[in-house]
Parts: structure tokens; sequence; C-alpha cells
């Protein structure tokens, strides 16, 4: 159920965002005189929408507003009782399997993981200057640290294990990119 939650809700985001990144686009567009290509439109539109989702869903607010407004004490806790020590989360949840919700883990392992694949897939595929690794893992680590930073504001846990499976789900992702580029480059050129 959680994660059809996240599903719904970024559907409704991608909805509410999608008008707002169109006009955005067409004016740059028109004022940068770039020439129309429906392939990297269609690619910076899905890395637009997966930005825009990735981030609103790791700085939504948990609890109700009135909450987080009126409770500094719990922000500054947030800030205090962050995990800074590599492993210990993944660590606890597959030490204790049987003690912790599967959806949980699923959820703080895998998802951790695969939401970030698109880090290191989209950039290279759309710019050529992002084919290098280290660029992609240097924007990664940057906005991911960000996010980071930023989630015990709006009461969420931060976690220096989510930064760790972030930067595992960016590297799967350009390794993807990596295999996809061979096999396109390898492929046979019709006449």
């Amino acid at each position: 159920m959680l994660i059809l939650g996240f599903f719904l809700k970024a559907i409704l985001y991608c909805i509410i965002f999608t008008p707002f990144y169109v006009l955005f686009r067409f004016l740059w567009r028109k004022h940068a005189k770039i020439s129309f290509s429906w392939k990297k439109e269609l690619l910076l539109f899905l890395f637009a929408q997966f930005l825009f989702v990735f981030i609103s869903q790791t700085l939504t607010p948990q609890g109700s507003w009135k909450y987080w407004r009126d409770s500094f004490d719990l922000i500054k806790w947030q800030y205090l009782s962050m995990n800074l020590t590599p492993f210990k989360s993944i660590i606890h949840y597959l030490a204790n399997p049987d003690n912790i919700n599967k959806q949980i883990v699923l959820i703080n392992l895998l998802a951790n993981i695969l939401i970030t694949a698109p880090l290191g897939f989209f950039p290279p595929l759309l710019w050529q200057k992002w084919c290098k690794f280290w660029r992609v893992f240097l924007f990664g680590t940057i906005l991911i640290l960000a996010i980071e930073t930023l989630q015990p504001l709006v009461l969420r846990s931060a976690d220096i294990d989510d930064y760790i499976l972030n930067i595992l789900g960016i590297s799967l992702g350009y390794a993807i990119w990596k295999v996809f580029s061979k096999l396109k480059n390898s492929s046979p050129k019709l006449p």
C-alpha cells in the first residue's frame, strides 16, 4: 500500500508539473533558438519529471503541516538523531529480517537504490559532457547530500546509508547507460 501511495502521489505531481515544464521549455527554446528534436525533448521531459518527483517525494513533510510548523524542537531532534555511521541501518535491516516489516526493508534498501538509477542514466544519455562517471557521481553526491541535509527540516530522517544506497543506484544507472551505449554503437547499421 505504501508503494502504491508513492506512485499515486508521483502521478499527481507529474500531472501538476507538466504544464509548467512545457511552458518553460517552449519559452527557453524560443529564447535560446534551440533546434527541435522529438527524441531529445522526450528524454528531457522524462528526466525533468523524474527530478521533480524525486525531489518532491524526498522533501515532502512527514506529518501535518501544523505539527511541522510548530515544532522547532522536533526539527532539532531530527538533526541530532541523524545516522552518520555507515552501514548501521543496512546491517540492522539485514540482521533482523524477522523483526522488521518487510515492506519497510524493501523501501529502505531496494527503493533507495532504484529511485536514483535515473540520475546515473539520463545525464550521459542527454549530454555528451556527462559521459564521464566522475561528473555523474559528483552531481548525484551534491543532490543527495543536499536532500539528506534538508530532510530533517521537513521531519524526515536523514541517514548516511541512504546516501550509500543512492550512490549505488546512480552507479547502477550509469552502468546501464554504459551497456546501452555500447550496444547501440556496436549494432550493425542498416544500408
